[in-house]
């Protein structure tokens, strides 16, 4: 009976801790997220989300909700994992995962420890991209960088980070290999650049504008996030903090595509792309960020060997946010181009454009803020005048909206 009795407690124990856990994994703690929802004003043209080669997101009067939802339950006292979900009224089908990952944290109480993480998620690659769940919180819009990352360049893989020190300053190093990034650079031929705040997710479709005959293959929507060649990719960061002001960084990036591989209308781009940045808080608080981006993209091979599209591409902004009162004001300047080096008579992708954004937040309350921005964007786009319309165009877009975080 005695006996009976302790492996009854044992087992009542051992189903408590259990529970417990469980419960701890569905904590409140778990979840986090942020909601961004209110009214939109644009100029009256066809935005590339409805299949047209407008450079934002909206098109007249419109309401904007947007969500990332995230639960991260801790495994062990290293180990963690992260679901998000994006609710986007922007896309087709509004709700789709976004992140899904095991992160391994960095030992807190090493001087040299290393971080990884594996499974679904957004590299590294934009500066701006520094608030909860890989979210801006400067501006409502990204820049034209991040803008890309967000929308093509999401990688299924894995990831180490060793962090040590150089000089005794913070530094780091970030090495990938990955898959499922093989359309990348699709829209950002096919279409150019744009600033909005959609970002890709598992199974998502974003619209094309009509392309030439040529590409007669090409799915009217790219996926951004599949697999076409079986081939690996992978991207390296290094940064490190120079003072306690000023911290800079530098990746590379290669998806590794196949040019020559085409599945379910989706074709493989060799894409390759370079950044540097800057992030620099001054003594007042006021937060400089700058970055520049340079790559190229390539696919299909015709019978010279030579690519049906071969483009090079650069981007470059210079953000300054100062705090004023209980919030913060603002301004971002940036330029980009796309040059075509093939087959122009067929398909002229070249363009260039640059954008200025003001945002003014103020906080209602604790995690709450109003926020209210202006973006104004010049680009010129000669295939434009292939679908009845101007090369050069101006897109103006005022957004005012509640930003949520919880």
């Amino acid at each position: 009976m005695k006996h009976a009795l302790a492996s009854l407690a044992a087992v009542m124990a051992m189903w408590s801790g259990a529970s417990a856990r469980a419960q701890d994994m569905f904590d409140r703690s778990t979840l986090s997220g942020v909601l961004v929802a209110g009214p939109v004003l644009a100029a009256d043209t066809q935005s590339w989300t409805s299949g047209g080669l407008g450079k934002l997101e909206h098109r007249g009067a419109d309401f904007a909700a947007d969500a990332i939802v995230a639960w991260r339950p801790d495994i062990s006292h290293r180990v963690s994992s992260h679901v998000a979900l994006a609710l986007q009224s922007s896309v087709r089908g509004v709700v789709g995962l976004d992140e899904a990952y095991l992160r391994l944290r960095r030992d807190p109480e090493a001087w040299t420890g290393l971080s990884a993480r594996a499974g679904l998620f957004f590299p590294p690659a934009s500066l701006e991209h520094d608030g909860a769940e890989w979210t801006t919180h400067h501006t409502l819009t990204p820049s034209a960088i991040g803008s890309w990352i967000a929308e093509e360049v999401k990688v299924l893989g894995a990831e180490a980070t060793l962090h040590t020190s150089v000089s005794g300053r913070p530094a780091s190093l970030t090495a990938a290999a990955f898959g499922g990034n093989d359309t990348a650079g699709t829209l950002l031929t096919f279409r150019g650049w744009a600033l909005h705040d959609i970002r890709a997710t598992a199974g998502q479709t974003l619209p094309l504008p009509p392309v030439t005959p040529v590409f007669f293959e090409q799915a009217p929507r790219t996926r951004p996030v599949v697999e076409v060649d079986g081939r690996i990719g992978g991207y390296a960061k290094a940064e490190i903090a120079m003072s306690e002001a000023l911290s800079l960084s530098a990746m590379v990036y290669a998806n590794g595509g196949d040019p020559t591989s085409l599945r379910n209308g989706q074709y493989a781009w060799a894409t390759r792309f370079a950044t540097v940045g800057a992030n620099l808080r001054t003594p007042g608080n006021t937060t400089v960020l700058a970055q520049v981006m340079f790559g190229t993209s390539r696919m299909g091979l015709d019978a010279d060997r030579q690519a049906i599209t071969d483009v090079s591409f650069h981007a470059a902004y210079l953000l300054v946010s100062k705090p004023v009162h209980a919030g913060s004001l603002t301004g971002r300047i940036e330029a980009f181009a796309v040059d075509d080096h093939s087959f122009l008579d067929l398909e002229d992708n070249a363009e260039k454009g640059a954008a200025l954004t003001g945002a003014w937040s103020r906080t209602v309350s604790g995690s709450t803020e109003l926020v209210t921005e202006v973006v104004g964007l010049w680009s010129d786009r000669p295939a434009r005048a292939r679908i009845g319309t101007r090369p050069d165009h101006l897109d103006i877009q005022t957004k005012i909206a509640l930003r949520i975080r919880f």
